[in-house]
């Protein structure tokens, strides 16, 4: 065990005596994928409010919470979506022609 652990000793000396002289080559300059330091994305974000989901509803004539709509020149649509609102004309009770406490 001594002879095979003084011969793995040796050989490592022996393999580190030669590194003196090996000359390393220069440095390379690598390509940066990072952006300059002028265009840098902002550092905060924009935290959505836990009550901004309510924007979306309204009461209706029964008290009840249902999905807002819009009325426009060029017809009502959800809020929520965007589709459009096809009952203005048959049931004109199912939502506010106004929008009440709008926000934004």
């Amino acid at each position: 065990m001594r002879t095979l652990l003084a011969g793995l000793v040796a050989l490592a000396m022996a393999g580190t005596a030669g590194a003196d002289d090996a000359v390393a080559p220069p440095p390379r300059v690598l390509p940066s994928d990072a952006p300059p330091l002028g265009l840098l994305p902002p550092l905060g974000f924009y935290r959505k409010s836990a009550y901004e989901v309510w924007q979306n509803l309204s009461v209706d004539r029964q008290g009840y919470w249902r999905a807002r709509v819009i009325l426009t020149p060029n017809g009502a649509f959800y809020r929520y979506n965007g589709q459009p609102f096809p009952w203005t004309t048959t049931q004109p009770l199912l939502y506010a022609p106004y929008m009440p406490y709008a926000t934004d």
